[in-house]
């Protein structure tokens, strides 16, 4: 004879935001994860489904932040564990529902699901029994880090040579940007005795976790913008237009008590048509807009207060960095 098990009960957790109506909304389908800001109230409600009468010690739900360390054994760690109790001891015959929220509790990190870490946020409710499993279920949520002020930038310019061979200098708008920017700049060849045949724009993305010398550091490349394709002339200027929002980025992280850092890079990548490879990386940093908050896009024009001269590392089978 087979046996089949069934729980008692089944428990469901369903969140809600509120709209700029005051409304609550709920998810549009069972997969969505609402995106709440970190100063943001968490609603939502409790659903126990009753199958057979049960006893508990009480019925609570939870909202919890981690940091999953995903190369190390022990890789949980709690950054916010905050508890209510929806029911107290007792037995359930019937059906139960009950709502609740989070309000004015503290969420200082962002949600990140990056390569070597996760940072997750999700709402448990956990049905306690004597001396038998617990009843639980757990619902994601997704929390960002808005900024209610424009951070201030400035002009970037970067001149770099290649042994007296090749002199140009690349221009940027700015050195900061936020997810949704674009990035407006161009490129000035002043001097060109190479024969270049391609040169590329890459935005890339540096994971760091841990502390160095022992940090686990991962590269990424998120997008490509071709520059030219063809041997430049003296005197050339190219534009540059990247939109950031084609790819899926998030704020420069940085949080040293975390031991974890994230960080943006421009990588000016020129080849020759000996295909030796030269490129330049330049650090920007990202931030999240406020729905709400307008800002004036500025143009490449004007002057470019900073100026940084570097020579190009030359790249041949293995990346090398100056």
């Amino acid at each position: 004879m087979s046996w089949i098990f069934i729980s008692p009960a089944t428990a469901e957790i369903y969140t809600y935001k509120k709209g700029e109506d005051g409304e609550l909304r709920s998810p549009e389908s069972k997969d969505e994860v609402l995106v709440y800001s970190c100063d943001e109230t968490i609603y939502g409600k409790v659903t126990i489904t009753v199958n057979k009468e049960v006893e508990h010690r009480g019925i609570s739900v939870y909202l919890i932040g981690q940091i999953d360390f995903g190369y190390k054994k022990a890789n949980n760690r709690d950054i916010l564990h905050v508890s209510k109790q929806l029911c107290p001891p007792g037995k359930l015959t019937s059906d139960y529902t009950e709502e609740f929220e989070f309000a004015d509790v503290k969420k200082n990190l962002e949600s990140y699901q990056g390569t070597n870490i996760q940072i997750k946020y999700f709402v448990k409710v956990v049905l306690s029994r004597n001396y038998l499993f617990n009843i639980t279920n757990e619902k994601e949520v997704k929390i960002v880090r808005y900024k209610l002020a424009v951070p201030e930038s400035s002009p970037l310019s970067v001149e770099v040579g290649i042994e007296g061979s090749l002199q140009l200098t690349l221009f940027y708008s700015k050195n900061i940007y936020h997810l949704e920017e674009i990035v407006l700049g161009k490129i000035y060849f002043s001097l060109v005795r190479l024969r270049v045949k391609a040169a590329l724009l890459i935005l890339l993305r540096q994971e760091v976790v841990g502390i160095h010398p022992n940090a686990h550091i991962q590269t990424e490349e998120l997008g490509k913008f071709e520059v030219m394709d063809g041997i430049p002339v003296k005197g050339v200027s190219i534009p540059i237009r990247m939109f950031l929002e084609n790819y899926k980025l998030t704020p420069t992280y940085e949080y040293p008590t975390e031991e974890f850092t994230l960080k943006y890079y421009f990588n000016f990548v020129l080849t020759d048509h000996d295909n030796r490879v030269y490129f330049k990386q330049q650090e920007i940093k990202l931030w999240r807009k406020a729905p709400n908050l307008h800002i004036k896009e500025s143009g490449t024009g004007g002057p470019f207060s900073r100026l940084s001269k570097n020579v190009l590392t030359k790249r041949e089978g293995k990346e090398s960095k100056k």
